[in-house]
């Protein structure tokens, strides 16, 4: 151990040996210069203008000549205003403690159905980018508030626990206001649910249209966990809807209505069945006048 300390001692006093060796050797550069001007010929007294540098490190005094130019231009003075410096400062200290808090508040084990449901891969995949990052958006809102569901329960936990310690008024009041306020939060929690999946509908096949409705149940994954099921589900949904979706009573004027074994048509007619044909001579009214006669 000793001799470590004397080998390094040793070393770090050759090294500061070669430091003031090296200095020594800078002493003779301005006699060196002074002499090389003197050969040239330049005269010591005339410099040339001192030319400020476009950028710095806020090091030099360079910053308040431009700190003067700006107060020239904007016609202030350059007493710094005592309030707007200190609005400054409290917003300079001021911590953002949203992004730093997500990460320390964890959902209970018991309330999986506060986790912010992935879209599944298969749907994903079929995605554009620009479908993709407003997806990404709307997670990032159901995260805030899954946290503030799960900072609701942990209260409501905490007051369970501790129930016998506390007043019955303030527990029935603490778990009360915190259940309401997770029912705020829930909703709007499953409400976004329903506009992720709308806004991917117009992606989607539409016979799988119906895996797009709100009465889809979530769980980890927004489509739900059985996404093979519910697309057949959905198809054979959609193939039922359009067997039995009733025809198009729209007005269809070159269509002959359908008579049944009564003779009553089946359908409104159309006007132009009732017209006369082309070489059909139409009616001369002569039998209106022979019965009048």
């Amino acid at each position: 151990m000793a001799e470590n300390s004397t080998k390094e001692f040793g070393e770090l006093s050759q090294t500061i040996q070669r430091h003031n060796a090296a200095l020594e050797e800078l002493k003779d550069v301005p006699n060196l210069l002074k002499k090389l001007a003197e050969k040239v010929g330049i005269e010591q007294d005339q410099k040339e203008p001192e030319k400020k540098s476009t950028w710095s490190l806020g090091l030099s005094d360079e910053e308040d000549d431009l700190d003067a130019d700006a107060n020239k231009i904007i016609e202030t003075d350059g007493d710094s205003n005592e309030e707007l410096d200190s609005l400054l400062e409290d917003s300079e200290k001021k911590v953002e403690f949203g992004p730093s808090l997500l990460p320390n508040i964890l959902v209970p084990e018991n309330c999986k159905e506060l986790i912010v449901p992935k879209v599944n891969t298969e749907i994903w995949k079929l995605l554009p980018p620009q479908a993709k990052v407003l997806d990404l958006k709307q997670q990032q809102i159901q995260e805030v508030l899954s946290a503030g569901l799960s900072t609701l329960a942990s209260i409501s936990n905490s007051v369970a626990v501790h129930k016998s310690q506390i007043p019955k008024e303030v527990v029935n009041s603490v778990v009360k206001q915190a259940i309401e306020g997770a029912n705020l939060l829930g909703d709007e929690f499953q409400s976004i649910n329903g506009r992720r999946r709308y806004e991917m509908k117009k992606y989607l096949n539409p016979e799988y249209s119906s895996i797009c409705t709100t009465q889809l149940a979530t769980s980890e994954w927004l489509f739900g966990a059985d996404l093979a099921e519910n697309l057949k589900s959905s198809k054979a949904t959609s193939s039922l809807m359009k067997s039995t979706m009733p025809r198009n009573n729209r007005f269809t004027p070159y269509s002959r209505p359908q008579y049944n074994q009564q003779g009553h048509s089946s359908s409104a007619p159309s006007l132009n069945f009732r017209r006369p044909l082309f070489n059909q001579p139409r009616a001369s009214g002569q039998y209106y006048q022979r019965f009048q006669r």
